[in-house]
């Protein structure tokens, strides 16, 4: 069965700044966020076609595009169960799909092959992916924030790996011009309106990114 997220506006940036400089202007923001849950380390995996087409709908500004990822948490290589999530954007909303979970155990020498028979674990899983393949491999360390009124909520991404698929492991360091930490905020479109008017305490430092676009075209270059 599809688990549909609500609707709600996300945006992303890049911060020149270290995770503990994000969690500290965060507390100073008029929303007053506060930790929501302990940091956890995320790993996802990017599907895409032969041709990459969510890659180039994200560096076209395609209004209403998706991406793939098969999403855990903790260990990169510890057995555990998987999540298949689709992320749709409509112009500045969007809704995310969680399409299927099934059991995971991603080996070091694991190739296309090793992830398309995870995947066959789950009925839903395998259907939602198709002819789509895997790209890019991202990992993490996730801070969770969320304000005091508990309408929005942030998260402070900071150490990000990545690995193209088709050089195999191990991750590797993003290259020069990696932001040194991510920044999202999320609410709910209803929200929009307080959100804009709060501003922001880190402003023209504030440069939108996608992990995916990013790592990929590292990787092209």
């Amino acid at each position: 069965m599809i688990r549909r997220h609500p609707l709600r506006y996300e945006r992303k940036f890049a911060l020149p700044l270290e995770g503990i400089e994000v969690s500290a202007c965060l507390r100073e923001h008029p929303a007053c966020f506060r930790e929501a849950h302990p940091p956890r380390f995320v790993n996802s995996l990017y599907l895409d076609s032969h041709a990459l087409d969510q890659y180039r709908d994200v560096l076209d500004g395609v209004g209403d595009r998706e991406k793939l990822r098969i999403r855990w948490y903790g260990d990169l290589h510890g057995r555990g169960s998987a999540t298949l999530e689709r992320k749709r954007r409509m112009g500045e909303v969007l809704l995310k799909e969680e399409l299927g979970t099934g059991p995971w155990a991603l080996e070091k020498d694991a190739d296309t092959a090793a992830v398309q028979r995870l995947l066959a674990g789950s009925p839903q899983m395998r259907m939602a992916t198709g002819r789509l393949g895997p790209v890019l491999l991202v990992r993490y360390r996730r801070q969770y924030e969320v304000s005091a009124d508990g309408r929005f909520r942030a998260t402070v991404d900071t150490g990000l790996s990545w690995c193209p698929w088709r050089h195999g492991f191990p991750l590797a360091p993003l290259g020069p011009g990696a932001p040194a930490t991510v920044l999202e905020f999320k609410h709910a479109p209803d929200d929009e309106p307080d959100f804009r008017a709060m501003g922001s305490p880190f402003g023209s430092r504030l440069t939108r990114m996608s992990k995916y676009a990013c790592g990929t075209s590292l990787s092209l270059d």
